[in-house]
């Protein structure tokens, strides 16, 4: 089923392919979110920027108690949390990869003192 990530107004497709569009990426120093999706490099630059509200939504298919299927339904996770913004990869063939990475402990504590991550 389609998969989406959306950022208010803003819709970005994300590519049908076996690997998760949205997955966690390893760093010891931050947690980071490897998301991808279809567009221009410019565009995913311009939206996803630091302290973003967004999400990732896709369709999943609903059932009855016979197993036929009866409709779809769209299921939402947000990733607001993942609000530093990493890395934009542009594959050259229409999809974009970006890194959005998680505040560090440090970093959550800096900005509940002082109101802004410096």
């Amino acid at each position: 089923m389609a998969e989406r990530i959306v950022i208010g107004s803003i819709v970005f497709t994300c590519p049908e392919q076996p690997d998760a569009p949205v997955a966690p990426l390893n760093n010891p120093a931050r947690e980071w979110k490897q998301l991808c999706v279809i567009g221009t490099a410019d565009a995913v630059k311009a939206a996803f920027v630091n302290d973003i509200t967004y999400h990732h939504e896709w369709d999943s298919a609903v059932f009855d108690e016979t197993g036929t299927q009866t409709g779809t339904e769209i299921i939402s996770e947000d990733l607001s949390d993942y609000c530093i913004a990493g890395d934009v990869v542009d594959h050259r063939d229409g999809n974009i990869t970006v890194y959005m990475g998680k505040m560090t402990d440090l970093e959550q504590a800096y900005e509940l003192l002082y109101g802004g991550v410096q």
